[in-house]
């Protein structure tokens, strides 16, 4: 990917996302792209973001402040 101006995900012969290495990386558009994209893997929690937009909610009530 440090060669490539833009690069393709494909999932089952469907494009998951086009874009600069970097978009990729930083913003995956997809739960897929982002588990394939990264060494070592990413990791996945689930959550849900604040009515107000300020923090990540994960199940057990801990919260992660989210990026201004």
């Amino acid at each position: 990917m440090t060669l490539a101006q833009r690069v393709m995900v494909m999932n089952k012969g469907v494009a998951e996302q086009i874009g600069t290495p970097v978009e990729v990386y930083e913003k995956p558009a997809s739960r897929f792209v982002a588990s394939f994209i990264g060494s070592p893997a990413m990791n996945l929690l689930e959550g849900r973001i604040s009515d107000d937009g300020g923090r990540f909610e994960l199940a057990g009530g801990m919260q992660l402040p989210t990026k201004s």
